[in-house]
């Protein structure tokens, strides 16, 4: 309502913008230069406020410029110019539940969760960090989903929607990836399932430190979150981003 929108804007004008003003007059790294929590925090708000309008052209911009100079910014980003570099850096810290779950239909339940392990050494190594190998981070993960070992070694197109859309879930989840993003991924399901699905991939995401990106049009999910955010105002904040 406009009297919500009014206090945020005056929080932000008051509150926010002066702090992060000053930030940006005092350092060429914004939270320093080093990579820490306070960046998320920062990066969050400003990106949020931007999105509904809340934050000014001058102090958007003049973050986004600061950030794109940081050492720990270019570091982390320097090899994404490339396919390649693209590949392995989602491959190596992104798991995906895609909508339709995209599940090899030859290879049985276990080898489509090993799947990440395969392509990313990285993600192996945290799995037999964790589990022993990669393997018995799978079958862990697959028994957390409540897919037990009768399963695992069955073709996936063998599998009732509900169950492959865990083993999807699990796919993603294992060697422990910091970001999981998952598309639509309750859109097959009826209510009492879409609710047993969501509890459990959060449930997982908090056990592993996994960030959960989740895409819904089912407004009846926003209630489980911690966070919501409408497409348009992303889309704001990616355009004027890029003109910037």
């Amino acid at each position: 309502d406009e009297r919500t929108v009014a206090r945020y804007r005056r929080k932000f004008a008051q509150e926010v913008e002066p702090q992060l003003a000053r930030r940006l007059q005092a350092s060429p790294h914004v939270c320093g230069e080093a990579f820490t929590a306070a960046d998320c925090v920062v990066g969050h708000t400003v990106l949020w406020a931007r999105g509904y309008g809340l934050c000014r052209d001058e102090i958007f911009r003049g973050y986004l410029s600061r950030l794109s100079k940081r050492p720990a910014y270019a570091a982390a980003f320097a090899d994404l110019s490339s396919l390649r570099g693209r590949d392995r850096f989602r491959v190596e810290h992104v798991g995906f539940i895609f909508q339709q779950f995209n599940l090899v239909p030859y290879l049985s339940v276990v080898d489509n969760v090993l799947l990440p392990c395969r392509f990313s050494a990285k993600r192996a190594r945290r799995a037999a960090e964790a589990h022993g190998s990669p393997l018995g981070a799978a079958r862990h993960l697959l028994d957390a989903m409540g897919l037990g070992t009768g399963l695992h070694k069955r073709q996936a197109t063998e599998l009732s929607v509900g169950q492959q859309q865990r083993v999807a879930a699990a796919r993603a989840l294992i060697g422990s990836p910091e970001l999981i993003i998952a598309d639509e991924p309750t859109s097959s399901l009826d209510a009492d399932a879409r609710q047993a699905f969501l509890a459990l991939l959060r449930a997982q995401c908090d056990r592993w430190a996994s960030t959960l990106l989740f895409v819904s049009h089912d407004r009846q999910l926003a209630a489980s979150f911690d966070r919501e955010v409408d497409l348009p105002a992303i889309n704001r904040v990616a355009t004027e981003g890029t003109a910037a």
